[in-house]
């Protein structure tokens, strides 16, 4: 059941993102696009790459100018692309920053052997937990 705080009525959800094989995907079509990159003009995602498409930047492998809205794939996105570093399984977020990261971590080749899956909004929806503010935010 999705928690509200009670004084601003603002979601108090943190929500856990992996790191899936069709996100790894999804980074690999948008570094073959030109850069920076625009994602409407210059990468011809499907409606669910282009909503998932944001979800790579809390592991800092893209970029986006604020200025301009063109996209750029990081230092430590082009390393893991080349293979040379791993990234964390999974994230957790609040308010659209990391509050926790994997102590598992894996590199490119490895998760994009994983099983593909998708989740649909009720099923993401209910993984998702309150933020316990002393516990998660200190």
């Amino acid at each position: 059941m999705k928690e509200f705080c009670p004084h601003c009525h603002q979601s108090i959800m943190k929500h856990k993102h992996s790191m899936t094989p069709k996100l790894v995907d999804i980074f690999i079509k948008s570094a073959l696009a030109k850069v920076p990159f625009h994602l409407q003009k210059d990468v011809e995602f499907t409606k669910n790459e282009y909503a998932n498409f944001q979800k790579l930047h809390y592991w800092e492998i893209v970029s986006r100018d604020k200025k301009d809205g063109y996209w750029y794939i990081t230092e430590l996105g082009n390393k893991f692309l080349r293979g040379a570093v791993p990234l964390c399984y999974y994230v957790v977020t609040f308010n659209n920053t990391v509050i926790e990261k994997s102590t598992k971590s894996m590199f490119i080749d490895q998760m994009r052997k994983g099983k593909r899956f998708y989740m649909n909004r009720n099923e993401y929806a209910k993984m998702a937990e309150p933020v316990n503010f002393e516990r998660d935010l200190s």
